[in-house]
């Protein structure tokens, strides 16, 4: 079985497996199903990660998760947008799914995500109440306001969509990619039929980088996270994969980009050369930025790294504030027992809890 250190996935012999070799396999099963890569086995096999056994007994188990909108629905959302003259970009485990995957079905997701232009967040937002969507207050109190989850029921199923006016939800990151950048470097793809636009590869593979070490702790952080990362990096040529390089250094984030290719190929052999592995650490180790890889289980630091990408006090100031009494919506979002009146002890509720996490870990 693999181990969760980021070593290839080893084949396991099928044969006359007995009590103890059924239960390697479905061990093994189960860690895949953990990391959300059931549905990609073929390709993990064809990688030669898997054996052919794994990957038909895989074909056979009901573990796994939900796989997102149906194409149907996420073609009505993305007209519905272009009607109303707001222009998208698709995200993520969608794009993904339609662009380098063998097939949709082998990308597990959730949700849909859509990035619009700040000043169309309204419009896009009028679109989706049209449809018969409604927003899910997000509770993250510790990021600033860039998207909100929207869902809704439509004839074509369930539909969630996560509607960002900004492409990365942390303020050390947030200003980074504009969105009219990367417009200007979309692809053309489709879903079911329709002709949508996603972020163009090379910032799709930089955006899922950013994603994997600036959303999520580490043990939020699926396996099918790099192979997303792995089959981006297979998919650039070599003028794709200098440019990549090139922004990543610009941008200052050189060192996330190296550290997320580096366990892409050890989990998945992508094959990325440990020169350039180097050299994009190497630079990292002078950007502020790698900063962000070292904050686990460490708030205070997150929070420090926050605030230095900050200007002005005001701005500080206004963060902290935000961070240690967020809106009475916010609150009662997470309190739904609680009314109005308690606001102040909810404060103090909070604040007790969080202490107390502290001590734990």
């Amino acid at each position: 079985m693999n181990n969760r250190e980021g070593t290839p996935f080893c084949s396991i012999a099928f044969g006359s497996l007995g009590m103890k070799g059924a239960a390697s396999f479905m061990a093994e099963l189960n860690h895949l199903a953990d990391n959300r890569l059931l549905p990609a086995l073929p390709m993990l096999e064809a990688k030669g990660l898997v054996s052919p056994e794994l990957v038909q007994l895989g074909s056979h188990t009901s573990v796994g998760h939900p796989s997102g909108n149906a194409p149907a629905a996420d073609r009505g959302v993305l007209e519905a947008l272009q009607r109303a003259g707001v222009r998208v970009l698709v995200l993520k485990g969608t794009l993904l799914a339609h662009t380098v995957y063998g097939s949709p079905e082998q990308r597990l997701r959730v949700d849909t995500d859509l990035l619009v232009p700040p000043e169309q967040r309204s419009a896009a937002e009028q679109v989706l109440r049209d449809l018969g969507l409604a927003p899910i207050t997000p509770l993250s109190a510790n990021t600033i306001d860039t998207q909100e989850l929207w869902v809704g029921d439509g004839s074509e199923g369930r539909r969630l969509i996560d509607l960002h006016w900004l492409l990365l939800n942390n303020p050390v990151f947030a200003d980074l990619l504009g969105f009219e950048e990367l417009w200007e470097r979309r692809q053309p793809f489709t879903i079911a039929g329709f002709t949508a636009s996603g972020l163009g590869p090379c910032d799709a593979l930089l955006h899922a980088a950013l994603h994997y070490f600036v959303h999520h702790v580490g043990q939020d952080r699926p396996a099918q996270w790099l192979l997303d990362g792995d089959l981006l990096w297979l998919q650039l040529n070599q003028a794709a994969r200098d440019e990549l390089v090139q922004r990543a250094m610009q941008l200052g984030v050189a060192g996330l980009l190296g550290t997320f290719l580096q366990e892409a190929n050890a989990r998945f052999q992508t094959g990325v050369d440990t020169t350039l592995l180097n050299q994009l650490q190497q630079a990292g180790k002078r950007q502020w930025r790698s900063g962000i890889m070292r904050v686990n289980g460490r708030p205070l630091a997150a929070q420090w790294l926050i605030l230095r990408t900050m200007r002005g006090k005001r701005a500080r100031l206004n963060h902290l504030r935000r961070l240690l009494f967020p809106s009475k919506a916010w609150m009662l979002a997470k309190y739904p027992e609680a009314g109005g009146w308690s606001l102040p002890w909810l404060y103090a509720r909070r604040a007790l809890e969080g202490w107390e996490k502290g001590v734990r870990h």
